[in-house]
């Protein structure tokens, strides 16, 4: 009866103490502890020229301090400027999430590659019952300890157990064994060079380091392309506004020379063709018109807001951009392209690529060579019979040997270690390809912008002469010294210089933008927007 209730008061405890680890385990705030970790090892490895340490963290995140600040009722206010609209793309857009939640994940998977160099550690407890025809048994066992692995590739391990057998009923003997071990493998040979053990640990950290940079490129193109899109959206709804206004241009000619046809001073056959070109300029701005809210309805995409959210793009922008000195950087082509190649974050990545190549083939290497470990052992197992008037026994057991795994057969590895050789001449390669491109593509950026200032210069030239070409026709017609016919034309000319002039500041300010962000000296600030 006693063991009885000794097995019931054993069992009872045990079984509180594994609903109370699995409790703790439960309680325990694991993502909390996630993001701590994953943002120290981004926040450790981010560097300052890589950019402003800002909207970067993912949204079921605590926001930083600097980061963007959105007033989530700021689309039904009607009018959005462009500042707003880079603000609200940041922090709404769904790929830019999707940038930062791989940011993350792969700050994860580098904390999972540092814990495997960390004590690692392990316990359980288990009850069992077992019975035949002569014994029934009641068994409780409990262990804990820790596993590590060191830089040298030494495999540590510790544990104590200890177990308790309650015989119900039967002849055996109740009794208790607790036991302390120790075991250790020290490779010799082959896994033994630090670089080869840390290789893994090793390529997570870079990778990790690639990926900020990855990142914080993204950034620079995701803002270029928000006021590419902007602007673009915005330059519809200017065309749809000089649409609008060469129709009223032609309505007021319209009125003009209904009169002047009233007093003969004109053929009304003009008069009906001026009708015709009103008809044909209401049906441009509608056009222009429908295509600005096309292209309006596609941009809330990039804001990731509602399709039905009411909104109208800040013309004033417009207006500013108008007013604004765009200028050409004053720096050659030469000197650009030198220090694009050496800011470039992502020619930063392929560059380091090749050294990751290069100890692959070390990696490979080692793995070409003959196995060969010390094992080591060591346990202290301490037993008791339930029986009081019995002595208590202690036993220590000791082990040491060697294995050994001889390069009789290395064809796996032997592939391995040429495909590295070969995946280095790639990489190689690739850097090669990347650098010219690059230098290609700023020299292509840098013609582009030059082209488009001077493109911009004439068409702000030629809106001037057409403005007043248009004043000096209409005075003559007032003086019946020219057909509506030439101040039709010259309106349409004014209308075309128009819609030129402001493609061309568009396209200017745009390739102004392509170009510092292929430099690679644009930086975005924690707002969105971006600064030199």
């Amino acid at each position: 009866m006693v063991l009885k209730h000794k097995n019931t008061a054993v069992l009872f405890i045990l079984t509180n103490l594994v609903l109370g680890v699995i409790a703790g385990c439960a309680h325990h705030d694991y993502k909390a502890e996630a993001d701590r970790d994953v943002y120290g090892i981004i926040d450790g490895k981010w560097q300052d020229d890589f950019g402003v340490k800002a909207n970067y963290t993912v949204n079921d995140t605590p926001a930083l301090p600097n980061d963007v600040r959105v007033d989530r009722d700021l689309p039904n206010l009607g009018v959005l400027t462009l500042p707003q609209a880079v603000a609200l793309a940041t922090a709404d857009n769904r790929d830019y999430q999707t940038q930062k939640e791989t940011l993350y994940r792969q700050g994860l998977d580098l904390r999972l590659s540092r814990h495997e160099f960390e004590n690692r550690f392990f316990g359980g407890l288990g009850v069992s019952y077992a019975s035949d025809s002569n014994d029934a048994v009641m068994g409780y066992e409990a262990n804990v300890g820790f596993n590590r692995l060191l830089a040298n590739g030494t495999r540590l391990g510790a544990r104590v157990a200890a177990a308790w057998v309650d015989v119900l009923t039967g002849n055996l003997k109740s009794g208790a064994v607790s036991i302390l071990g120790v075991t250790m493998i020290k490779p010799l040979m082959r896994n033994s060079a630090k670089d080869v053990v840390m290789e893994n640990l090793t390529q997570k950290e870079r990778n990790t380091l690639y990926q900020i940079r990855t990142f914080n490129r993204y950034r620079k193109t995701f803002v270029v392309s928000v006021i590419t899109e902007y602007y673009r959206t915005l330059l519809l709804l200017d065309k749809a506004q000089n649409a609008k206004e060469y129709r009223e241009s032609l309505v007021t000619l319209h009125d003009l020379t209904q009169k002047l046809v009233a007093t003969g001073r004109v053929p009304k056959h003009e008069l009906e063709r001026l009708h015709q070109e009103v008809l044909q300029a209401h049906d441009r701005y509608l056009q222009y018109y429908k295509q600005y809210e096309y292209t309006l309805d596609q941009f809330k995409l990039t804001l990731s807001v509602k399709a039905s959210t009411p909104l109208t793009l800040d013309s004033q922008e417009f207006a500013a951009l108008h007013a604004s000195k765009l200028i050409l950087p004053a720096f050659s082509e030469e000197e650009v392209t030198g220090a694009a190649l050496a800011r470039r974050l992502d020619l930063a990545n392929i560059s380091d690529q090749v050294i990751d190549a290069e100890r692959k083939i070390k990696v490979a290497e080692d793995q070409l060579r003959a196995e060969f470990n010390l094992v080591a052992g060591a346990d202290l197992v301490s037993s008791k019979k339930a029986d009081r008037t019995a002595l208590k026994s202690l036993d220590s057991r000791y082990s040491v040997g060697l294995d050994m795994n001889l390069p009789f057969d290395r064809m796996a590895e032997a592939t391995a270690y040429r495909n590295a050789q070969l995946d280095l001449l790639e990489r190689r390669r690739d850097y090669d390809q990347s650098t010219t491109e690059i230098a290609l593509a700023i020299r292509e950026a840098y013609r582009k912008l030059v082209e488009a200032q001077q493109r911009h210069i004439v068409q702000t030239e030629a809106l001037d002469v057409a403005k007043k070409h248009l004043s000096n026709t209409t005075v003559l017609l007032r003086h019946n010294r020219v057909s509506t016919r030439r101040v039709i034309q010259a309106l349409s000319d004014l209308y075309t210089a128009q819609n030129a002039d402001s493609e061309a500041l568009v396209n200017f300010a745009v390739a102004q933008l392509e170009f510092y962000r292929d430099t690679g000296i644009l930086n975005i600030k924690p707002d969105g927007m971006w600064k030199l």
